[in-house]
């Protein structure tokens, strides 16, 4: 904790240089929070958006299904 609020610090002051202004802003970007995870191409769709889409077909699907046909008049 104490790194990141000298970090933060470093970040907010005017006084300081920009260049150390921005590296403690990375610096507070890739530990503070965590790194943003990075997908290659070689490992595909991490999401399954394909297997996503199919249910959301399929669960539009059912919803029509159960609402009936709205011109059907029995």
């Amino acid at each position: 904790m104490a790194l990141a609020q000298l970090w933060w610090d470093i970040a907010r002051d005017e006084t300081q240089r920009s260049s150390d202004r921005l590296n403690a802003s990375k610096l507070l970007a890739d530990r503070g929070w965590g790194k943003a995870a990075v997908f290659s191409p070689q490992e595909g769709d991490p999401l399954d958006l394909a297997a996503l889409e199919g249910a959301a077909e399929e669960f539009r699907a059912n919803i029509l299904r159960l609402a009936g046909d709205p011109t059907d008049t029995d």
